[in-house]
Parts: structure tokens; sequence; C-alpha cells
């Protein structure tokens, strides 16, 4: 399989100082990265590896069908902490209309 040529524009709202991905069309595009760096950006209180982890799982597994892998023991601490992760990339996803790629 060939790689996929992606038409993805950085649209900068100076104003509001606002970064969005749009495609040429201008509707917004996203990747796991651009929303990684928006529900962790500076200012964000700090989270664990594993809560991030999470959240980039759930991020992958909407625009991309990756599956979710957990590796951390069930009752562990990582585990919830994961989970909480992942909760929380759902809930920011459903509140800012994300659409999967796939």
């Amino acid at each position: 399989m060939s790689p996929q040529k992606l038409n993805v524009y950085l649209v900068i709202d100076h104003a509001s100082g606002e970064h969005r991905f749009v495609d040429r069309t201008g509707k917004p595009t996203h990747t796991v990265d651009s929303l990684m760096s928006q529900v962790f950006a500076p200012g964000i209180p700090p989270r664990s590896p594993a809560y991030k982890a999470g959240a980039k799982s759930q991020f992958d597994r909407h625009l991309n069908k990756a599956p979710i892998i957990c590796i951390a023991p069930a009752g562990s601490a990582e585990f919830d902490a994961f989970w909480a992760g992942a909760d929380m990339a759902k809930t920011f996803m459903r509140l800012h209309d994300v659409k999967g790629s796939v």
C-alpha cells in the first residue's frame, strides 16, 4: 500500500490565537498529534504518561480505526489512568465534533 498524500493546511486566527487544521475545502481535519497538542497544551495541568497514552490510543482509534491496547494490569493506577485518558479523549471529540477519517 502506498502512502496517502494529505492536503492539510494550518489556519491561524491571529485575533484569537486559535490554530486549526483544514482540508482544501476549508473543512476541519485532525491528526492524532494535533489533538494531543490541543488537549495537553501549555497551561493544562500535567498528566501521567499512562493518562496521555490512553488519550492518544483513543484519538488513534477514532481517526485511524487502530485497536486500543492497554498494557497496564487491571486494578493498577496505570490501568485506571489509561482508561481515564481514553474517556477524556472521547468526551473531547464529542464536544468538539471531531469526525473520524476512516
